[in-house]
């Protein structure tokens, strides 16, 4: 019976480090998360930007082309 009791506080025990060990695993990748969609955001921001500079430059450049012909 003793043993019994035994075996379970280990298993009980090991299933506590391993909660503790899937919880900083869960936080780290939230980290990542976060830190991933910063970028995406980076990189959206960037990108609307260099549509604005393009749609500034075909405009400028069809004013040049217009003064050409």
């Amino acid at each position: 019976m003793m043993g019994n009791l035994d075996e379970r506080a280990v298993l009980a025990y090991s299933q506590k480090i391993e909660i503790v060990a899937l919880k900083t695993q869960i936080e780290a990748l939230k980290e990542r998360l976060s830190d991933a969609e910063g970028e995406v955001r980076t990189t959206e921001d960037r990108v609307a930007l260099e549509r604005i500079e393009l749609k500034e430059a075909t405009r400028e450049l069809a004013e040049e082309r217009g003064r050409v012909e």
